[in-house]
């Protein structure tokens, strides 16, 4: 990701808003003594700050007890094309990408000193629109190859150099000191909302020594990044009465307009073609407040990111081209020598075709059938001509069904199948298996096969908890109505109740039955007892057979 000067990650916009809150300069620093538990703790210098607003500001940005705090990143990235020169491979305005992740922040003071710094990395995983999951390769539509995904890791992020001076809080840059004060932001609709709007512009090789223009105009690097940090106006005072072990409730909403990243091999200066990320960003406690999928990916891939940076790095913030560059190209050519992007892109081999076919076996099921005769689908996914040389497709198949995802299941030997689920409603589907390629195998999509999910039948059963009636007992009989299924799944629905031909009552299906009480006002006699179910779209309807009730004095 690119940073302005000062530079900035992608959920930091209130820790932007220090280099926008400048007044004028100030005198020299007065040294404090650190926290002898832990000198890296900020709280101390922090509950020397006397102005509430400021401090409510300061923990939109991170837990002011020098804990983690986490800034949850959700959203899509899209095409911006000039002219929509490229439609119809690139279109303008075509959704790509999920944008899923989050940065991990804390703030920090320097041992011995009355400086606080904001230190954070972020990890952001480019992922599929459909199934959410984490993509692996991208084929580009103008060349016919298949890119592996570099996704966002970048270490560091930091940003905010603030100084304690006189119980007053001061920004640094180099060794100039301002005043750090409180900019109102607008209040509306219970909320408080600070907008910051960034254009990075910087040279790759005059920031980071890097001799590569990566496609970029002049090797420039040129975006714009939006943020609209907001919280709730009601939430603020808790948050500025005292230290609290916790961080504040803040939403940011993030957008950036620039050049496609460096794995897509989609040069800027020849194509004019730019990606929109927008996206959402929440604040969390910590690492354990993550869903679990990312937690889990991240333990097991990328454990340096589970905590935010532990001490000061005064080198040039990571970004997606650092990052790349470091991974991909330094160190990669010949002879030990720097990979040019140019080349890297022209190495990597184009995407071979492929083929997706499609079973399904049986190719009917009954609703709430047990895994046994559940419909198996079957993907097969080999390279165009079936060449013996040609690569082995690895990767994920999407199964889909009138363009709803089933599931998703691995390729293993040419072949991912997926089970139906059992409670699958009742109908007719046209499913799909969807091959998403990887660096090697480009995707490919089966023909539809047709699916019939049949309703499960119901048997109703009924039985009486008299089958005499004594008139006078004024004691009421009740009717209790038994549904069973010819398969696992659960019966709803409601049952009536039928008396000499009238409904006299109507109670829902619970665990399989249905009661209900019957008239205490009825003539001498036989009387026909019925019950019939209603079933549901899933389930077929019954009747019971009729029993006979004798009312007597």
């Amino acid at each position: 990701m690119k940073r302005a000067l000062p530079t900035a990650g992608i959920a930091t916009a209130v820790g932007l808003s220090i280099a926008l809150l400048l007044g004028g300069a100030s005198g020299a620093q007065a040294v404090g003594t650190p926290d002898p538990a832990d000198p890296t703790n900020p709280t101390s210098l922090f509950e020397q700050v006397t102005d509430p607003n400021v401090l409510m500001q300061l923990q939109t940005t991170a837990r002011l007890d020098g804990e983690d705090t986490v800034f949850r990143i959700k959203g899509t990235v899209m095409t911006n094309v000039a002219g929509n020169a490229y439609a119809p491979e690139i279109p303008h305005g075509k959704t790509l990408f999920g944008f899923d992740g989050y940065n991990i922040r804390q703030w920090y003071r320097a041992p011995g000193t009355q400086d606080i710094y904001m230190l954070s990395r972020e990890i952001v995983f480019y992922t599929d629109l459909k199934t959410g999951q984490v993509l692996q390769s991208w084929t580009n539509p103008l060349d016919g190859r298949a890119h592996p995904i570099v996704q966002v890791a970048n270490d560091h992020v930091n940003q905010g150099h603030m100084r304690l001076i006189d119980g007053k809080l001061f920004s640094v840059f180099g060794d100039q000191t301002f005043p750090y004060s409180y900019r109102a932001g607008l209040k509306q609709f219970g909320r408080e909302i600070w907008q910051a709007n960034i254009p990075p512009l910087y040279s790759l090789k005059d920031r980071y020594g890097i001799d590569d223009d990566f496609g970029l105009v002049d090797g420039t690097y040129a975006a714009w990044e939006l943020f609209n940090t907001s919280v709730d106006t009601a939430a603020i005072k808790p948050w500025t009465d005292e230290i609290l072990h916790s961080s504040m409730p803040t939403m940011i909403d993030w957008s950036r307009v620039g050049p496609t990243v460096p794995w897509m091999c989609i040069a800027e200066s020849t194509t004019n073609i730019h990606l929109l990320y927008n996206a959402q960003s929440w604040s969390l406690n910590s690492f354990n407040d993550l869903e679990p999928w990312i937690k889990e990916l991240v333990s097991t891939s990328y454990p340096l990111y589970k905590t935010a940076p532990n001490e000061v790095d005064p080198t040039p913030n990571a970004t997606t081209w650092t990052a790349f560059y470091h991974d991909q190209l330094e160190g990669k050519g010949p002879n030990g020598s720097n990979l040019k992007w140019a080349d890297w892109c022209g190495n990597t081999p184009a995407a071979a075709a492929t083929t997706t076919t499609l079973s399904a076996v049986p190719a009917t099921q009954i609703f709430g059938a047990d895994e046994g005769n559940r419909s198996v689908l079957t993907a097969t996914v080999a390279a165009v001509g079936g060449a013996a040389d040609a690569a082995v497709p690895t990767g994920n198949v999407t199964f889909t069904a009138d363009g709803n995802t089933l599931g998703t299941a691995p390729l293993e030997k040419g072949k991912a199948t997926y089970r139906l689920a059992g409670d699958l409603p009742a109908g007719s589907y046209q499913v799909v298996a969807t091959y998403g390629g990887d660096d090697k195998s480009a995707g490919s999509a089966s023909a539809a096969v047709a699916v019939q999910v049949t309703t499960a039948t119901s048997v109703t059963s009924l039985a009486l908890s008299k089958n005499v009636y004594r008139k006078w007992s004024g004691k009421p009989i009740s009717a209790t109505a038994t549904v069973q299924l010819n398969t696992n799944a659960t019966a709803g629905g409601e049952v009536s109740f039928w008396l000499d031909g009238k409904q006299v009552g109507q109670a829902p299906v619970q665990d399989g039955e249905a009661m209900v009480k019957l008239p205490t006002k009825m003539a001498f006699g036989a009387h026909i007892v019925s019950a019939a179910y209603s079933g549901t779209s899933d389930i077929s309807g019954s009747r019971s057979y009729t029993l006979i009730l004798l009312v007597i004095p």
